[in-house]
């Protein structure tokens, strides 16, 4: 008699976002993953240890899994509870955007410098269509801090900051029980091809 252990846990995603540039397609040779790095600075890092999370970017979206219990609800779906549970405090969760030189001669972009660097996030953004940019058409100069406000620990081009407490329901990733949303959010970063 073979005995099977009832899967209690899996593996959902809590949030994804979507790079567009006209430059690179999702489904060709020409893929987005190959001219730019996403990568978790060493805080997201340890973060998706201690919380059993995990990231996947391929072709033009950057995926995040956290690992949930299945919370059976009677009569409707069941619900996904974080293994380890978020707290009500806001989670800043920095990601590191590297570019080659070839993006970077395909890309609308101001030359920054080692001053200034570009912050993207999804709570202090256009709030329009999931973009998380300071304004709906994409990345621009409103999008550059002093690279001391930003603190990205390593040289990059851009620092995406997702925030787990959001006032706007469309970005929330966790409900007010600290459950996962039924619609996980995607966010969207644009960047504007060179002229």
């Amino acid at each position: 008699m073979r005995v099977f252990d009832q899967v209690n846990s899996i593996y959902r995603g809590v949030f994804s976002i979507k790079f567009k540039h006209e430059s690179y397609s999702a489904v060709n040779t020409n893929v987005i993953s190959d001219a730019i790095r996403v990568i978790p600075d060493l805080q997201t890092q340890e973060l998706f240890a201690s919380r059993k999370m995990l990231y996947r970017f391929h072709s033009d979206l950057l995926t995040c899994f956290i690992q949930c219990n299945i919370i059976p609800v009677p009569g409707d779906e069941p619900k996904s509870k974080p293994l380890i549970n978020f707290t009500a405090e806001d989670i800043r969760v920095p990601f590191l955007v590297k570019a080659s030189t070839g993006f970077l001669k395909k890309t609308n972009i101001v030359a920054a410098g080692a001053r200034e660097i570009y912050q993207l996030n999804n709570k202090n953004n256009a709030s329009i269509n999931m973009v998380i940019t300071a304004e709906a058409d994409g990345v621009n100069a409103a999008d550059l801090k002093p690279i001391e406000q930003v603190e990205p620990g390593e040289p990059c081009l851009a620092v995406i900051d997702i925030h787990t407490d959001i006032a706007d329901d469309e970005y929330r990733m966790f409900d007010n029980k600290f459950l996962l949303v039924d619609n996980m959010p995607e966010y969207k970063i644009i960047f504007k091809k060179a002229m």
